[in-house]
């Protein structure tokens, strides 16, 4: 309880101390902010001051007016004095030049008159350039007061300082734009380390971001970066302040992190301003003082939780040494005896626990040199009933009275279709069928007083695709004796049921089974042809032996017998009639059985002749699919179904594949629900080698998507090598798997329980494999 009120207290402690940093930290982009837009706005009227004073020069003034004139006479003469106007410009830019290397931050002069560009000079050319190598914006939205304002030349950010030039008469003939250089204005940036603004240590950031007339964006930070990306249309700071928007705040930066962060715009320039310090980073002491407060914290706990540890340890020893004696007799140590030095209530209990434990040894000690030859014959009739159960070819299941199954044979496993280890120490009701588990649970919830010495019940049971089978439930009781009772009670002890195969019956019982039409056919035309070929034998050697007999009697018998009275004419007679009416009978019965297997023939040949039908495995497993999810969800299991494969499998014209594969997958399927609440059910099925390969199984829920993935690569890559534990296509006996084998070799196909590892434990995979269609 202590350790949680620490952790609350660390956690709300770390709280308010986040909130104080943030605020802490915004007040300093604030801070930087600020600073840096009075930085920007003396860097400007310092370079403006620098502008104005190459304006003001008397020579360029001249120059440029003397440069207008022969612009002037050159466009009424048609360029016939090019050749001055060339000598203007040299001598206008060795001028400029002279004066430039002055002012290193001027990047390029640009003269403007009747809106056209008469005159332009950058740092790099020792001669005037042409006024069509430059793009620049050269409207008058400046208004020649010689302000710094954001301009762009050859598609790069510069700042223009726009200076009117006036003729002798005081007449405006034009403008000088001085511009910026770039260098020196991304500079600005680069020398805004917050450091120089007294906050702390080199942690905020601070930038430009502008728009180009295009609405693309720029970044001026250590340098120019233009953008035109989501990140900066989106961002919610820059958008903010564009439109005029000063605050702090926490927000995502354009580079996609989380920073604590000042923004505004800078009107004379029309860009914005941001000065930020990345979260993490901010919060870094925070995240140091809260780990060293959890570990100081956990110290204390761990050492206050030692000395109760000591301190109960001490008070409690006894109770140690009582709970040591506990766990040798549990060990079968019955010579120890229970500590009595203390005198309170635990020594008292200790003096009863040694009376208790001294009559327990003094019984065992009885019942060992008594009873000894009893033991063995116990163990004796454990070892003789078991090796029945194992022997016996009658099916076997063990109950106790609850109606868990303690023991099952394997034929009794074949029946039901189910694997003994499955079945042991399952309830009745989810291992049985209906109709045997209506009767056993009925002997389950009877009353002592409702019992007998010895019940025994009968049941015909036919399990689909399989012969009658009878069934037998006895029950071992125990006689109770109560003096209050003259009615004689008997308490459960087990239920034993048994399976034999019912010689009597007939016919099988297909109406309450999931048997197909055309299977019911196959096994009744089977059964006819049986019968058919065991009574035409007997039959034909029957009527052979009648014929010698009448002969017989005709040609050595009847002529010998001395008729001397009518009695004894009449009975050679009756017998002659008898032999006859016998003989005729039987030649009747013997074409009758010719008849009936002449049309069953027929009828084979006409069914062989009938050809085979090819069928959809993808519709078969998405019908499956949605009965399996039903069943699923019944008993609150995930079934991770994969996708229907499109394949096709021939059947046979005998043969229904459909309701055969359907029975096979519910029974597996039923197999791996009874124990689903320790994972989920995965179903899959691929094509491998000209094969359909039907895998489902139970997964541990601990299990990720992943490790899935990987168990089912390495069993269906075991597959395709033929690496697999299958041998022979035998099925083990009891695994409940020979009715689901027997049916699949109809299609050619097999069956295999395969078993991987994963995470140190087991995982049952049952493989089901057909051949597909050749077309």
């Amino acid at each position: 309880m202590s350790e949680i009120t620490a952790i609350l207290i660390i956690f709300s402690t770390d709280q308010n101390y986040r909130k104080s940093l943030t605020k802490f930290f915004l007040a300093k982009a604030d801070l930087a902010r600020v600073k840096k837009s009075s930085e920007l706005q003396n860097w400007l009227t310092e370079n403006q001051g620098s502008a104005a004073a190459i304006a003001s020069k008397n020579d360029i003034s001249k120059k440029l007016q003397n440069l207008l004139k022969n612009n002037l006479k050159d466009s009424i003469e048609n360029s016939s004095r090019s050749g001055s106007k060339d000598v203007n410009q040299l001598d206008l830019a060795t001028t400029f030049n002279y004066y430039l290397g002055s002012y290193p931050q001027v990047d390029s002069v640009v003269f403007v008159a009747n809106d056209q560009i008469l005159f332009h000079l950058d740092n790099k050319s020792a001669s005037g350039n042409l006024p069509n190598s430059i793009n620049i914006d050269i409207s008058d939205r400046a208004n020649d007061n010689g302000k710094g304002y954001l301009n762009f030349q050859n598609d790069q950010p510069i700042i223009s300082f726009a200076n009117p030039i006036f003729d002798e008469s005081g007449n405006r003939i034009g403008k000088l734009l001085v511009n910026s250089k770039l260098e020196r204005f991304s500079k600005i940036i680069d020398n805004a380390a917050i450091a120089n603004v007294e906050t702390d240590n080199n942690l905020f950031d601070s930038y430009l971001v502008g728009k180009f007339p295009d609405n693309r964006f720029f970044v001026i930070k250590n340098s120019l970066e233009i953008r035109n990306d989501a990140t900066f249309i989106d961002n919610i700071a820059i958008n903010q302040g564009f439109a005029d928007t000063k605050n702090t705040a926490r927000y995502r930066s354009h580079t996609g992190v989380n920073v604590f962060g000042s923004y505004g715009k800078f009107k004379d320039l029309g860009i914005v301003v941001l000065s930020e310090v990345a979260e993490k980073t901010a919060l870094a002491s925070g995240d140091r003082n809260i780990g060293n407060m959890f570990v100081i914290a956990n110290g204390i706990v761990l050492i206050m939780t030692a000395i109760c540890y000591l301190l109960i340890r001490y008070q409690m020893q006894l109770v140690v040494e009582v709970a040591d004696v506990a766990a040798a007799i549990v060990k079968g140590d019955l010579d120890v005896k229970f500590p009595t030095g203390g005198k309170d209530e635990i020594g008292t209990l200790a003096i009863a626990l040694n009376h208790l434990l001294a009559k327990f040894k003094y019984i065992e000690q009885s019942y060992l040199t008594s009873d000894s030859s009893q033991g063995k014959s116990l163990d004796v009739h454990t070892h003789i009933l078991n090796k029945y159960i194992d022997i016996t070819s009658e099916g076997f299941i063990l109950l106790d009275q609850n109606g868990l199954i303690i023991d099952l044979n394997a034929n009794f496993a074949e029946i039901l279709s189910i694997s003994i280890t499955e079945a042991i120490g399952g309830s009745y009701i989810d291992i049985l069928p209906t109709e045997i588990s209506a009767l056993v649970d009925d002997l389950v919830k009877r009353s002592p007083n409702q019992l007998s010495y010895e019940q025994v019940q009968q049941i015909k049971f036919c399990p689909p695709y399989d012969q009658p089978y009878l069934i037998n439930i006895s029950t071992i009781t125990n006689q109770e004796n109560h003096q209050n009772s003259d009615k004689d009670q008997y308490e459960l002890l087990a239920i034993i049921i048994t399976a034999h195969i019912d010689d009597n019956a007939t016919s099988l019982n297909l109406q309450n089974h999931s048997i197909s039409p055309n299977q019911s056919l196959l096994i009744s035309s089977k059964y006819r042809e049986e019968i058919t070929q065991k009574l035409r034998i007997p039959m034909t050697s029957l009527l052979g032996f009648l014929k010698v007999t009448q002969q017989k009697l005709e040609t050595s018998i009847l002529p010998k017998i001395i008729a001397a009275d009518d009695k004894t004419k009449r009975s050679v007679q009756q017998v002659s009639q008898n032999l006859e009416v016998m003989i005729s009978e039987g030649m009747l019965i013997a074409k009758a059985i010719g008849e009936v297997l002449q049309e069953h023939h027929q009828g084979r040949d006409a069914k062989s002749s009938s050809g085979s039908k090819v069928v959809s495995i993808a519709q078969l497993l998405k019908r499956f699919h949605s009965e399996a999810l039903n069943l699923c969800h019944q008993k609150n299991c995930q079934l991770v179904f994969s996708d229907f494969v499109d394949t096709a499998i021939t059947q046979p014209s005998e043969h229904n594949i459909v309701e055969d594969l359907l029975y096979v997958l519910h029974n597996l399927l039923y197999r791996l629900l009874l124990t689903a609440n320790y994972g989920n059910i995965i179903f899959n099925a691929r094509l491998i080698n000209q094969r359909l390969v039907i895998t489902i199984a139970r997964v541990n829920l601990a299990l990720s998507t992943g490790q899935v993935n990987l168990l089912m690569d390495k069993l269906y890559t075991a597959i395709a090598a033929n690496k697999t534990t299958r041998k022979n296509n035998q099925v083990a006996q009891g695994s409940g798997l020979t009715k689901i084998q027997n049916i699949l070799e109809k299609y050619g196909g097999t069956t295999a329980l395969e078993i991987l590892e994963s995470n140190r434990e087991s995982h049952q995979f049952y493989v089901l494999t057909l051949p597909i269609a050749s077309n």
